[in-house]
């Protein structure tokens, strides 16, 4: 028997009167008789690993009265025969758990549970909506702790208004009863759809967490378990857990009981629990420096073996080590790089972070790279190297905290923590990439900025960012003096022309085995000196274009012509494009189409200028959910607020975008068996709508985006184009006619 069962055998919440009994009402709709095709068996499952977790580790008993697949008339009967039972008690902790479809309905936005015996062609009048759950629990009852846990799609929005009815009831009859409360757990947002049989696993491996609690607590926090259900490393970008708390009488109820609880092992219990979070962010630390930061300084290309192709920038370096290296009491608590897209800022960066690293520096070859000694600064003078690309300010606090082997929840916290250092110097962060973060201004205003300015010798920063940025960080430094000294790579003082035409040189030679560079060495430095001239300060844009011309058969005929000169790619844009025209002819459009929604989805953005400027404001990394046959159209429109993309796909399916992130919202969905030839968005009485051409069939249909269901239908020969008129009309182009159908009239055929 394990230690946890024989503490709920001892403390029996269930029999004990001095302790709060726990129960849970637990369901799932699996079977749909009237649509089948929602069926969704795996949702048994999921509700018997509820059921394990919460009877198994939390003490709660499993009420069975509410059984499987229940229709809305048992839902609400069976919950509520529950709750007025003359032996509920105030103190009671009450956790009802329902699965299964949730829908959003057009008229009005109101959420609604679609139970066993709801009517698809009639889901409105049908479905159970959510507020009358909270009503049949509420209302009239003892009820006044209950934790309602939503696991169906567009459940957020369920939990809102959920939380908006119950405040009529608490504040009416509720009264001032310490502990009492209402906590509403959701399993995505309220314009999310959600993934089948995940919740639990969240839900299970949070309460497991060392990093929710240890030994000392009795009780989990409700907000700390959805925090870290939200941090899972498996949780997909387009589901967010959601909390909203009403009606609280003092501090939440217990509703999640500490299954490590013990006071025998309190005082053992911090020292575990930061051991364990220290090893996570090490970790992370050490993905970030292998996946970001060595492969950008290593700088190969191509189908090569990876290798160090690192070329120059020995100003920069020499500054950087000098810095490293210089006294505490210099009066410069933080070194920013900046430069330009291309210039290769993460590459010198990386560079300086394998350079003193423990162990790695090691491995990079100083003496092939053309390293003197001034260039290469200590071994351990950065105590920890990040890339912040989709971390948020807490991450980036976190893990400084981490790295430091401190705890601390605040930037104050952190500069006091610092002052007990034995390693008598600062210490020192280096943070890249702060334009990629999940909120740069606030990143750089709230956190880098206080410890910059309030620094007083406890740490120092060597930061990485886009000129955007650099005056977040505080005033810039004039004649050198400030709080910060400034590195631009774009800075003549620190550009290095003879590097970009020897990294030239080398990418014409080694990214392709049969680059016909390497049997005509007389043609290689004219090529590259005529590529790196063009290519400006960009690496990138040289890379790129080398890359191109090594793919080539023959050698550029005359590297001297001025035609051919001109025709050099200035900007990544231009010399991508050439680069995709060369790969893929006529192709090249639609790989180009299939590209850009995954240089969003992972954060890095493609290389050309039109996406670069949207990527440094809040891209972010995480898979991509959306179409993969060609993307064929797309249009733009607002749901719930926020600014979203509809894409159709050669394949016939249909995916939302979040614009704010470059994210898939949700997962495809079957739009067009025969291909979306074009798509149209627009709001109609405040209801997001979509338009989607067919290629074969003689129909325009009308979707919401926010539910993946179609809503209308017009009937015209042969649709090519589609597009909303300012008041929600529709014109359709179809071969050399165009039509146009008034809001009135949908379904009649021009």
């Amino acid at each position: 028997m394990s230690p946890t069962t024989r503490r709920r055998d001892r403390d029996d919440t269930t029999g004990n009167d001095e302790e709060p009994r726990r129960f849970l009402p637990a369901t799932a709709v699996s079977s749909y008789p009237k649509c089948p095709e929602w069926n969704r068996p795996e949702l048994s499952g999921a509700r018997d690993r509820i059921i394990e977790l919460f009877t198994g580790e939390l003490g709660y008993r499993h009420e069975t009265a509410l059984a499987m697949n229940p229709t809305r008339v048992e839902l609400t009967d069976r919950i509520r025969a529950f709750c007025r039972s003359p032996d509920r008690r105030e103190d009671d902790l009450l956790a009802v758990y329902v699965s299964g479809h949730g829908e959003v309905l057009d008229d009005g936005g109101e959420h609604v549970l679609l139970t066993a015996d709801t009517d698809p062609d009639d889901i409105a009048c049908t479905a159970l909506p959510t507020v009358e759950l909270a009503r049949a629990i509420l209302r009239g009852t003892a009820v006044r702790r209950l934790l309602l846990v939503l696991d169906t799609c567009y459940s957020g929005q369920g939990g809102n208004e959920l939380a908006a009815a119950a405040l009529e009831r608490i504040s009416a009859g509720w009264g001032q009863a310490t502990g009492s409360g209402l906590a509403i757990l959701s399993s995505a947002q309220p314009h999310q759809q959600a993934r089948a049989g995940l919740f639990p696993r969240l839900l299970t491996d949070a309460v497991r967490s060392w990093a929710t609690a240890g030994h000392g607590p009795t009780a989990l926090p409700v907000s700390t378990v959805v925090q870290q259900m939200n941090d899972h490393r498996d949780r997909p970008p387009f589901q967010r857990v959601n909390l909203a708390m009403v009606g609280l009488t003092g501090e939440p109820p217990a509703f999640f009981a500490n299954p490590r609880h013990s006071a025998v092992l309190t005082t053992v219990d911090l020292a575990i629990q930061q051991a364990a979070e220290f090893d996570e962010q090490a970790r992370r630390r050490d993905t970030e420096l292998t996946r970001r930061l060595l492969v950008r300084a290593m700088g190969h290309h191509g189908d090569v073996l990876p290798g160090w192709w690192f070329c120059g920038r020995r100003a920069a370096l020499t500054d950087l080590a000098h810095w490293l290296g210089a006294p505490a009491d210099d009066g410069t608590a933080a070194l920013v790089v900046t430069a330009g897209p291309g210039s290769g800022k993460t590459a010198v960066l990386g560079l300086t972070a394998a350079l003193t690293h423990p162990e790695r520096h090691r491995s990079v070859p100083v003496g092939s790279l053309g390293l003197d000694l001034s260039q290469v600064p200590a071994p351990r003078s950065i105590d920890v190297a990040m890339y912040a690309q989709n971390l948020t300010d807490t991450d980036v606090l976190q893990g400084l905290a981490a790295a430091a082997h401190v705890r601390a929840d605040t930037v104050g916290e952190l500069l006091l923590a610092l002052e007990d250092r034995a390693e008598g110097r600062p210490f020192t962060a280096l943070i890249d990439a702060l334009d990629e973060a999940a909120t740069p201004d606030t990143l750089c205003s709230q956190v880098l900025r206080p410890l910059i300015d309030h620094s007083d010798g406890r740490i120092r920063l060597l930061l990485g960012t886009r000129r955007s940025l650099v005056d977040r960080l505080g005033p810039r430094p004039y004649d050198g003096i400030g709080t910060y000294r400034l590195i631009d790579l774009d800075d003549p003082l620190y550009t290095d022309p003879q590097a970009l035409t020897a990294y030239t040189v080398r990418v014409l030679v080694e990214s392709h085995r049969a680059s016909p560079y390497r049997l005509r060495p007389d043609a290689l430095r004219p090529v590259a000196e005529a590529v790196a001239a063009a290519a400006g300060t960009s690496f990138l844009v040289a890379r790129i274009t080398a890359g191109t011309l090594a793919a080539e058969s023959e050698v550029v005929c005359d590297p001297q012509d001025g035609v051919w000169q001109d025709g050099l790619p200035r900007h990544a844009g231009d010399a991508m494009r050439d680069d995709l025209a060369n790969r893929l002819g006529t192709d090249a459009q639609r790989a180009a189409d299939l590209l850009r929604p995954l240089a969003f989805a992972q954060g890095q953005g493609l290389p050309w200028e039109d996406i670069w400027d949207l990527r440094t404001g809040q891209a972010r990394t995480g898979p991509l959910h959306g179409p993969i046959g060609g993307v064929s159209g797309l249009a733009c429109t607002a749901v719930d607020g926020q600014v979203v993309a509809v894409s159709g796909g050669d394949d016939g399916r249909l995916q939302m975008w979040d614009l704010g992130n470059g994210m898939a919202m949700g997962t495809p969905w079957d739009g067009r068996p025969d291909g979306v030839s074009d798509v149209a968005c627009s709001t109609v009485d405040g209801v997001p709508v979509a338009a989607t051409c067919g290629r074969r069939d003689d129909t325009v249909k009308i979707w919401n985006p926010r539910t993946a269901r179609t809503i209308g239908l017009v009937r015209v020969p042969s649709p090519h184009t589609v597009e909303f008129t300012p008041d929600g009309s529709l014109t359709v182009g179809m071969n050399k006619d165009v039509a146009a159908f008034t809001r009135r009239s949908p379904d009649r055929t021009p």
